[in-house]
């Protein structure tokens, strides 16, 4: 789809990435391929516990391994971390962490976790999905995702894929502000859905 191809190869190349693309236009390929392909974790920032268990479970039927970094996901890490992150075959290695940007403010262990996986060069990139809710201009701000400023602090060379549905310019200048991005390539794809239509008849013409 229109912009995917752009935004796979500038996740590839490392770069901060702003991406307002319509709902439905394919925006978790852009970082899912990336994810797969390389050797590393992606880590996955959502608002919604449902928007993650629809993702994991997507994946994980594809038989790709992800870790839904919640109390059951934090046991599975417990002991774990060699074969989730160093396992022998590509394929058994966990290749994306979702949580919620709660999981972030509010979680040392968290904090932890991502520390060691950034000094063993594992960390690629961190992608924040609903990216407008970083922004105190918008009506769905959310303090926690305001503290996801602590990432670039931590982690100076960690990329972020910051994407969203609707960010007007100011809001996206606030969001990559507040993340500290840095060369920020800027993606827009058209919100013209083509398989759908609005056709307007008269209330005459039908029964009740």
């Amino acid at each position: 789809r229109p912009n995917q191809r752009e935004i796979i190869n500038a996740n590839l190349a490392n770069r901060d990435i702003f991406v307002c693309m319509p709902t439905g236009g394919g925006k978790s390929l852009t970082f899912q391929i990336p994810a797969i392909i390389q050797y590393g974790v992606t880590l996955v920032v959502m608002p919604l516990l449902s928007l993650i268990q629809d993702q994991t479970t997507f994946l994980t039927g594809l038989g790709i391994k992800v870790l839904f970094l919640n109390s059951e996901g934090s046991k599975e890490l417990e002991g774990n971390y060699n074969a989730l992150f160093h396992a022998e075959n590509e394929e058994d290695m966990c290749k994306m962490i979702f949580l919620t940007p709660e999981k972030i403010a509010q979680s040392p262990r968290t904090i932890s976790l991502l520390e060691r996986l950034y000094r063993e060069k594992l960390l690629l990139r961190c992608v924040i999905d609903e990216a407008h809710c970083v922004s105190q201009w918008g009506r769905e701000f959310r303090p926690d995702y305001l503290n996801l400023k602590i990432l670039k602090r931590k982690f100076p060379n960690l990329p972020i894929l910051a994407i969203t549905a609707t960010a007007p310019n100011k809001i996206r200048e606030d969001v990559i502000s507040q993340l500290s991005m840095v060369n920020t390539i800027f993606f827009r794809s058209s919100y013209n859905r083509t398989n759908l239509y609005i056709e307007i008849r008269n209330k005459k013409d039908y029964k009740d």
